[in-house]
Parts: structure tokens; sequence; C-alpha cells
């Protein structure tokens, strides 16, 4: 159903859209990360969730001029008790998926949480994590600091199929709720929605500036986002 992205010497309107695609990616992100913010704080006494949400990414067929892609994204949910730290999750969920997409079972019904409706046309367009661990500190041990969910900070990371990488860091209160957003390629909006600066920086996957489990997450993130842009090409 899903089709891989098919490398060309020409530009496409997908090559085209893509720009505007990361802009999107980076709203519905961050979007996502104050929800999820708000809920695990809301639960964390009762049916509690764990840090991390993994985020798929499709795009409807670009059209328009300039060309841009509607983002629709499936979300899977981890309970409290799930693998706590990421890379690891990340790295355990790889066979998982793999079978599940080997035996071409339906992704709504074995990888996903929810998702949002989409077409038969939408392309697989890479994989997220949205999540309430950062380099300041687990999601366990804020808990025991914040007073509200104001207090809770978040992290975001993207890894789209043409090879992008986006890491977002959202600040607590005690930062001003800032947001601050490195990608290794072009962010830009064409279509009116909001866009926010993102700085660029090639070295997203390897720097140590970025907390020193990093580059692991990347690596696994990486391997994963490989796995589900072959098997969805089959489902």
């Amino acid at each position: 159903m899903f089709a891989p992205t098919v490398v060309s010497s020409s530009r496409s309107a997908w090559d085209d859209a893509l720009p505007d695609l990361r802009n999107k990616v980076v709203n519905r992100l961050v979007s996502m990360n104050w929800n999820q913010t708000v809920t695990s704080w809301g639960r964390r006494r009762r049916d509690p969730l764990g840090p991390h949400v993994l985020v798929f990414f499709f795009a409807e067929p670009p059209s328009g001029f300039p060309a841009t892609c509607e983002l629709r994204v499936a979300a899977r949910l981890f309970p409290a008790g799930d693998e706590p730290r990421l890379p690891m999750l990340l790295y355990e969920l790889g066979p998982l998926f793999k079978d599940h997409l080997t035996a071409r079972r339906d992704p709504d019904e074995v990888l996903f949480s929810w998702s949002d409706r989409r077409s038969p046309a939408a392309r697989y367009a890479g994989l997220g994590v949205t999540s309430l661990d950062t380099p300041d500190g687990s999601w366990e041990q804020v808990q025991k600091t914040a007073q509200s969910d104001m207090d809770v900070p978040g992290r975001c990371y993207a890894h789209l199929v043409d090879g992008s990488m986006i890491l977002i860091d959202r600040l607590a209160r005690q930062e001003f709720a800032q947001t601050r957003i490195w990608s290794s390629h072009a962010v830009r909006d064409v279509s009116g929605v909001r866009q926010r600066h993102a700085t660029t920086a090639a070295d997203i996957a390897t720097s140590d500036a970025h907390g020193a489990e990093n580059p692991a997450v990347w690596q696994w993130l990486t391997a994963l986002n490989a796995v589900l842009a072959e098997g969805l090409h089959h489902v």
C-alpha cells in the first residue's frame, strides 16, 4: 500500500513538498508532546503510562503549487511497565515490527494504538518519538519535583524517509516554556501553517551536546525506520 522513497536525479513534487512536511511534523510533535504531558501527569498515580510514544508519519499525495502534502500520523503508546530506556525500547521493537510486517498484518491492528484517518494513497514518511525523558532528568525523576504539568519538559525525535532528522526540546515553565528545534534539512512552511525557528545541524545524531543517550536513540530509531519503510511497502 505504501511506497518507499525512490531516489531520483530529477526533483519531484514529493521532493518539493518535503520542507513544508517537516514543518508539519515539527508542529504535530510539539502538540503531541504537550498532550502526552497533560495526560501522563493526570494518570501518574492511576493507570500510569510509559514516558515514550512512538509516532508514525504518513503523507498524502502532494498537490498544489508550491507542492504540499497533508500529514497524517499514527501512534503507539506504552504502559508504565514496558522498557523505560528509549534506545532499548526501539531496539526491541525492531524484530517485533518486522515479524508483523513480514506476515502482512494490518499495521492499524498490530502496530498502532490510534491513527488519523488516511487515504489508501498515503505513503509512509518516517518515524518519530515524543518522550518525557530529557537529558535533564527522566519522567520518573521529574514527577518527584514538578508541581504541575507545566513543570514537565519533553523531547521529540523524527527521522523521515529522505534521511532528514529533527530534534525538539520543549522546555518547562522555569525555562520560560521555550521550544528549541534542530533539523538536518530545511524546514519551511508554504501553506500558512505556523513555522517555528529551526537551527540547521548536520550532526544531530552524533553530537554529545544533546545528551549521553542521543547517539543510541538515533541508531535504533534509524534501524526501526528502515524496517517500517521496507515493511509498509508490502502491506
